[in-house]
């Protein structure tokens, strides 16, 4: 209840304002001129359609579904983000409880609320909408291996594929099958199938990223965020290295001390790796939480 204080406020926070403004333009367009998810659309059409390649538009179409049944109203979206990120901490949470323990779901959910996270949950914006998609898909996936039940499949397959679709870090969840394939040793067999579901999922956000996108900015001039060559990229990563440290141990973690913490908790996790975690250990849980849960927030805030 908390967290629903101010919800119905205009997006007019000091950062992102623009980005959620613009996210409200293609909610509001969908209702007004084209429900066509395909072809999202903003005001700055510069004589044109306004049509734009973005992120998928998932959250900005439930945004105009509602909008549909009630009404527009601007906050239908920062409501809908932050009930559905809430719905990914549920499940964050029992994911690192079936994986590891109660203890540690309980301190790691905590950890996370604390983040970025509770800021951008907030918001007319995909980051936190993303990665709960992906953590629910995550925990389907975990129970797929366990039950090796078809729809447990398909639920991975579905909330992991629209959490990538919404905004495409989010597909970096994938890497989390690995623990679960290394906790449980499923047979081959197991883990193909999963494998080709996650390959269907990477098929889906390129052809939305990389083929349909670029057919949208073609043809109608407008693109969300064209971004960069992996070559132009790496050059101008290479030329402003301390920047990019002080972003991951300084803006990240919010303090050196923080960062500190974090590098020595880990260690102390890497000494542990013969021996079950000794999670009770409440320090190093808490480096644990940081070193893990704070780099992803400097992921989703970047």
């Amino acid at each position: 209840m908390f967290r629903l204080w101010g919800i119905t406020d205009p997006p007019l926070e000091s950062g992102h304002n623009w980005r959620q403004i613009t996210g409200l333009m293609v909610s509001r367009n969908f209702l007004e001129i084209d429900s066509n998810i395909f072809f999202p659309r903003v005001d700055e059409n510069n004589g044109g359609t306004g049509i734009i390649g973005m992120e998928f538009p998932i959250l900005n179409y439930l945004h105009f579904l509602l909008s549909f049944i009630f009404g527009y109203q601007h906050w239908y979206g920062r409501l809908i983000n932050l009930i559905v990120s809430s719905l990914g901490i549920f499940y964050f949470y029992k994911l690192i409880k079936v994986v590891f323990n109660e203890n540690l779901a309980f301190y790691s959910s905590i950890g996370l609320l604390t983040s970025t996270w509770f800021v951008f949950s907030r918001k007319m914006m995909p980051d936190t909408f993303c990665m709960a998609l992906m953590f629910i898909g995550l925990y389907f996936g975990y129970q797929y291996l366990i039950k090796k039940h078809w729809k447990k499949l398909l639920l991975f397959f579905l909330f992991t594929s629209l959490g990538s679709l919404a905004k495409i870090p989010a597909i970096i969840g994938f890497s989390f099958v690995l623990l679960f394939w290394w906790k449980l040793k499923p047979t081959i067999k197991i883990m193909w199938v999963q494998s080709v579901f996650m390959v269907f999922t990477c098929i889906l956000v390129y052809l939305w990223y990389f083929l349909w996108n670029p057919y949208l900015s073609e043809n109608y001039g407008n693109w969300y965020n064209l971004g960069k060559s992996f070559s132009q990229g790496f050059e101008e990563l290479s030329h402003n290295l301390p920047k990019i440290m002080e972003n991951f141990y300084f803006h990240s973690f919010n303090s050196f001390i923080l960062f500190g913490l974090s590098l020595y908790g880990f260690i102390l996790i890497l000494k542990f790796k013969k021996k079950p975690f000794n999670f009770n250990n409440y320090f190093v849980f808490r480096c644990f939480c940081f070193i893990r849960y704070k780099i992803w927030a400097f992921f989703l805030s970047s």
